[in-house]
């Protein structure tokens, strides 16, 4: 929670409001209790999963070789390959978010 924190401050004083929304997302998703408040980082994320969901279960059952879109959302890829970039933009070590064995090192200390 507190590198959330961190983050946040670095993309409110250094980033423009559109740039990594995944993050912002999280952000707001993590440290506020409320989710009724800056939904213009949470709208757009939630109704994506719904209608990613949506369709899958239109298209059931399920034949696609691929990854469903909303089991990576629950397992963070896309909010890893912001994080990576935006720790490569400022200079900060990135490879805490590089995946081994399928998992991030963030994911696997999450777990433990």
């Amino acid at each position: 929670m507190y590198l959330m924190v961190e983050v946040r401050k670095i993309l409110d004083h250094a980033y423009q409001k559109n740039d990594f929304t995944l993050i912002r997302f999280y952000a707001e998703w993590f440290l506020h209790t409320e989710k009724s408040r800056n939904l213009q980082h949470i709208e757009p994320v939630i109704r994506s999963v719904y209608e990613g969901i949506k369709t899958q279960i239109k298209n059931f059952p399920l034949s696609s070789p691929e990854k469903l879109p909303v089991i990576s959302f629950m397992e963070m890829e896309d909010l890893l390959d912001e994080m990576r970039q935006l720790f490569q933009n400022e200079n900060l070590p990135s490879n805490i978010f590089e995946i081994n064995n399928g998992k991030s090192l963030c994911v696997m200390r999450l777990e433990s």
